[in-house]
């Protein structure tokens, strides 16, 4: 439970911040890390590290197939990835975020964030008004972690509500999942 709460107000941290200023502080890159360290290693679960090389690999695949894409599509490969396209702190998180889950479950969870991150973002741009000035200074940016941190809350309060209540995890409802498609 505690290790829950921590998840949490750190994740919150995240979100309030990312929302409020579209940057976050650098200390809590490590704490999520040490957070999913302490959670991989105190759970049962024996996938560890290939897994999170799988993960790792996945995540620098696509960051390069990103980079390509907006390397053709811009017709120049002097991009600043880091910083034109993405934040460093987006990537940080991302890669600290790896050993909460298998490689299957990264990939699904992953994939949900990005998705959940674009519709609560339009939907919110649509409901919250902003001066024109405002919105054309934020129009280009997604506060990416902001959304992730609150969809990731969401997926571990679930997760610690069904163990608790149902004995189901994470990774075996991935598994479930995988099994129905």
């Amino acid at each position: 439970m505690i290790l829950l709460l921590s998840q949490i107000s750190v994740l919150g941290c995240i979100a309030y911040q990312d929302f409020k200023s579209r940057s976050i502080a650098w200390y809590f890159i490590p704490a999520v890390m040490a957070l999913s360290l302490l959670t991989a290693f105190s759970s049962s679960t024996s996938f560890l590290w290939l897994d999170w090389g799988m993960s790792l690999a996945f995540l620098v695949t696509q960051f390069a197939l990103v980079y390509l894409y907006f390397a053709i599509r811009l017709r120049s490969i002097r991009l600043k990835f880091v910083d034109e396209l993405l934040g460093l702190g987006d990537v940080l998180f991302l890669v600290a975020m790896i050993p909460f889950f298998s490689f299957k479950s990264y990939l699904l969870y992953y994939s949900l964030s990005l998705v959940f991150s674009l519709l609560a973002h339009l939907v919110a741009s649509k409901v919250v008004r902003k001066s024109k000035q405002e919105a054309d200074s934020e129009k280009q940016f997604i506060p990416l972690l902001g959304w992730m941190g609150l969809f990731f809350i969401g997926v571990f309060i679930y997760e610690y509500l069904n163990t608790q209540i149902q004995g189901t995890s994470v990774t075996q409802l991935t598994e479930l999942i995988q099994e129905i498609h």
